[in-house]
């Protein structure tokens, strides 16, 4: 097994315990944004983006939009989008890099 299939199962089984926890706990939030990362680093964007795109709606509600962990989620949702070979820069403001 790779370090990265084990990284995946493990955040998996972290994920699933978050969630039991509450869906809007912040833990819910990281351990969705690393599942996501990880899955993008597999090349399986299509599970990596309603896991990273969740984790930046729900970073925006509960961190505000000025808040760093804000600014940095859309790099990954950015990566989803190279990585389905869309190169040009996101029409949707909610994935776009925002200034903080």
């Amino acid at each position: 097994m790779g370090t990265v299939y084990l990284a995946e199962r493990a955040e998996r089984e972290n994920l699933a315990l978050w969630r039991k926890v509450g869906g809007s706990h912040i833990d819910v939030i990281y351990a969705e944004n690393n599942l996501g990362t990880i899955l993008l680093a597999e090349g399986d964007w299509r599970q990596a983006e309603p896991l990273l795109r969740n984790a930046l709606t729900a970073r925006q509600s509960q961190l505000g939009e000025k808040h760093p962990l804000v600014a940095i989620s859309p790099t990954n949702l950015g990566r989803v989008s190279e990585a389905k070979g869309n190169y040009k820069k996101p029409k949707d403001t909610s994935i776009r890099q925002k200034r903080c």
